[in-house]
């Protein structure tokens, strides 16, 4: 009976293994190529400010944008992504720590100018986004400390 049984599994699934078996290798081929054309890719975004004079960009919608930052991008894909991607860190590491040193040494609540002038000063852009033109920001007054005195 147990032999009767054996001999009936073996001939019902004798031509699925067969076709298994006969199917396996395009399957894997497929796999492979899926595997093959499918590289998974991330883009780093790294930003730096830029000093003035600012830059007017108009976009699609008719409207004016002031340009303060510069993009840099970094994708994955590409060889030594890595490597290419530590140095534009440090790169801009390097550029926001001297902008921004410079910056409040020379414009920043105790910089120079605070120290030397003696009129308010508006160190801050902004832009009109219907016309394009750009000026100063009156929320970004600085009130010198000659000023202050009188």
């Amino acid at each position: 009976m147990i032999a009767e049984l054996k001999r009936r599994v073996k001939s019902a699934a004798f031509p699925l293994y067969l076709e298994y078996i006969a199917h396996y290798g395009v399957r894997i081929e497929e796999i492979k190529e899926l595997v093959i054309e499918y590289k998974p890719t991330r883009t780093f975004q790294l930003s730096y400010p830029l000093c003035p004079p600012y830059t007017v960009e108009e976009t699609e919608s008719q409207t004016y944008i002031l340009i303060t930052t510069k993009q840099i991008e970094v994708n994955t894909g590409s060889e030594l992504w890595r490597i290419k991607l530590y140095c534009i860190r440090y790169y801009t590491w390097l550029r926001n720590i001297l902008y921004y040193t410079y910056r409040n040494m020379i414009v920043g609540r105790f910089g120079l100018f605070v120290l030397l002038r003696c009129n308010d000063f508006y160190p801050d852009y902004i832009i009109n986004s219907t016309t394009g033109e750009v000026g100063r920001d009156p929320y970004s007054k600085q009130t010198p400390i000659a000023a202050s005195i009188r």
